[in-house]
């Protein structure tokens, strides 16, 4: 098949390590692949620059409306290669314009668990349903999880065009790893008998950072040395705010502030611990890698996490400050054969259900469905969008 995968950039984030996932597995499954962005100069765009006879268009937009004019250059290339399949990843607006100036069949994802529009652009309202609108046009509308598929029907989405194909993850690049393990404490500077619990997510206001640093404030009588490590993007602002609030909380000594790493696997295998209890996610790319990786996670009751995990047991609900403290100390105090186990456990669910291999696969039906008329849904590799 001849695909065109779209996304407005290749910044470090880890929708776009799901996306570049996706570029490499069906290159390496023979399709003719096309990268097509908005944006050049991501930091992701060197690691699919070398992979031999995989195209890479970076359009150097310069702005919202350069970008606009930038979707005819995307339904120009799909017209010129004939290509079968255009799936945009990240914006959406290269689909809607392809599809009226094209054969080629487009598909949008959607990945959205939820959004409290007061911690967002006014805007993004108004966009989501300028979206549902146009996307009457699109051939196919792929959501990570049964959340983001509720959340975009309650706009207006027709439940008919939809389907849900959850995340895949590398679980041959992340793994356990001692040596990584060695070096990422190293680089921390903190000792083996340290424990670490990581925070991974963008710094913006609508990803739980607050209600964290809140819960941790209970660890203060846990015996043992422990340490808190932020990695993420975003907001540099609202980065010094939550630094504030360390500070105030008595926690600046336990924080451990970094910015974008492109080296995951390096920075989860320094971790004993992954937490991440923000108020709304759709399929948590961060709480797939820590668990490929082996090691226990924390998150809240939103989109997919309970399927993802295969357990409640850490699963908590947002703003229950009392409830995220009780499981950040179960976890510290936890012995570390106890700590091991449910790491393997967490490994061994990845690896047998959600394998980049077992995404790949679900899009690839999907796409042969689009093109030539089968069933997409046939085995049960894609699950049928359901209405409330």
């Amino acid at each position: 098949m001849k695909i065109v995968l779209f996304t407005r950039s290749l910044n470090v984030g880890g929708a776009e390590r799901q996306f570049c996932e996706l570029v490499k597995y069906l290159h390496r499954s023979g399709n003719e692949v096309t990268v097509m962005t908005y944006y050049s100069g991501g930091k992701l765009e060197e690691e699919l620059r070398t992979i031999p006879g995989l195209q890479l268009l970076s359009m150097g937009s310069t702005g919202a409306w350069h970008s606009l004019l930038l979707t005819l250059k995307v339904a120009a290339y799909c017209r010129r290669i004939a290509a079968d399949v255009l799936y945009c990843f990240i914006g959406h607006e290269p689909a809607y314009v392809t599809k009226f100036l094209t054969k080629t069949k487009t598909v949008i994802r959607i990945s959205n668990g939820g959004m409290d529009f007061s911690q967002n652009n006014p805007k993004s309202k108004i966009l989501l349903r300028l979206g549902r609108f146009f996307s009457i046009w699109t051939d196919l509308i792929v959501s990570n999880s049964l959340a983001g598929q509720r959340f975009y029907q309650s706009f207006g989405y027709n439940p008919a065009k939809m389907v849900i194909v959850h995340n895949g993850f590398d679980v041959r690049r992340f793994r356990p790893d001692a040596d990584l393990r060695l070096q990422s404490r190293s680089e921390m500077k903190v000792s083996e008998q340290t424990f670490v619990y990581g925070y991974v997510a963008r710094f913006h206001p609508e990803k739980g950072h607050k209600f964290f640093l809140e819960a941790a404030v209970d660890l203060s009588t846990v015996s043992k040395d422990w340490k808190l490590v932020f990695a993420g993007g975003g907001s540099k602002e609202f980065k010094i705010e939550l630094q504030k609030i360390a500070e105030q909380l008595g926690l600046d000594e336990h924080c451990i502030w970094m910015d974008d790493c492109m080296d995951m696997p390096l920075l989860y295998n320094g971790l004993d611990a992954c937490v991440l209890v923000s108020p709304a996610e759709g399929f948590p790319n961060v709480i797939g890698e820590a668990m490929s990786v082996g090691i226990p996670c924390i998150a809240t009751k939103v989109g997919e996490v309970s399927e993802l995990l295969g357990s409640d047991e850490f699963i908590v609900e947002y703003g229950d400050v009392s409830g995220l403290s009780a499981n950040l100390r179960k976890i510290v105090e936890s012995p570390s054969e106890s700590l091991k186990e449910i790491g393997e456990q967490n490994r061994k669910r990845m690896v047998e259900k959600f394998s980049v291999e077992q995404c790949g696969e679900k899009y690839l039906h999907l796409f042969d469905a689009l093109i030539y008329g089968g069933d997409a849904s046939k085995g049960g590799s894609i699950t049928t969008a359901v209405e409330d």
